[in-house]
């Protein structure tokens, strides 16, 4: 007679199992970019004072600018394409994608022009979020933070 499975066994075989579901589950979040606002303000450095944005005159606005994080690199940005830490792009809160702005760091008057192709920055005071190259060249890696106007140069879709 076939004898009947212990349950000891069947625990054997399903445990492992179970385990392996529990990580592919908790492995499944998401990327740190979609995540709730307050991780957001951790993942970024806030040990600087929140200063608000100002609205200068039309197309102008100054404010606290940011560069992305390394760990971007290679994820899809808002507008679809693939982030890239030695493009000259940018992400900001509302302007349309593919609209091209400069950026003049205040505190050295260094310029560089981005093209918005993604959205944030997700953390109040901050008007908007570089590349690594584009803070590379507006001299801002080692401070992390500066001060910057920008100024709309080509609305997106128009010559």
């Amino acid at each position: 007679m076939p004898k009947t499975p212990c349950f000891h066994t069947f625990l054997a075989y399903i445990y492992p199992v179970v385990i392996q579901l529990i990580i592919i589950i908790l492995n499944c979040s998401p990327d740190p970019r979609y995540r709730s606002s307050s991780y957001r303000q951790s993942y970024y450095n806030e040990e600087r004072p929140i200063q608000q944005t100002v609205v200068t005159d039309a197309g102008r606005e100054q404010g606290l600018a940011s560069f992305m994080s390394d760990e971007l690199q290679g994820k899809k940005t808002a507008n679809g394409e693939l982030f890239n830490k030695w493009a000259l792009a940018a992400a900001h809160k509302t302007l349309p994608f593919g609209t091209i702005v400069r950026v003049t760091n205040l505190e050295n008057q260094k310029t560089v022009d981005v093209r918005i192709n993604d959205r944030g920055p997700f953390v109040a005071g901050r008007i908007i979020d570089v590349t690594y190259e584009a803070a590379r060249q507006l001299d801002f890696i080692q401070q992390g933070l500066t001060r910057v106007e920008i100024q709309v140069i080509k609305a997106a879709g128009k010559q």
